[in-house]
């Protein structure tokens, strides 16, 4: 057996070089990953944006209840106050029907 020569060996991946045509499954696998990468990508990134819109909803409704149940502390007390000294004046009436109200709206006797 000979040892090929540099010269020999490079002639050789010249001609396989020069030889190379891209073939209908070199270019079928360039265009399906062009279609496919932005395709998954756009799914990936969807999906994504809907968890983190679900999460901030919960998050959302989670400091909604903790706002209502502390405000239900506070219209409690202030009801009961006036359940137990009726108010006087027509702003002190009018307060008062205020925090009925808001007693009803928040559902504290519920809570």
């Amino acid at each position: 057996m000979s040892e090929r020569t540099s010269e020999e060996i490079t002639a050789e991946i010249r001609r396989e070089v020069h030889r190379f045509r891209p073939g209908l499954y070199s270019w079928l696998a360039v265009l399906l990953s062009a279609i496919t990468l932005p395709v998954v990508a756009l799914i990936v990134s969807i999906q994504l944006n809907q968890n983190a819109t679900e999460r901030a909803i919960k998050q959302e409704r989670e400091s909604r209840r903790a706002t209502e149940v502390a405000m239900c502390v506070v219209v409690r007390t202030f009801t009961e106050a006036y359940k137990n000294e009726p108010p006087t004046t027509a702003a002190g009436r009018e307060v008062a029907s205020g925090m009925a109200g808001l007693r009803r709206a928040y559902r504290c006797d519920e809570r």
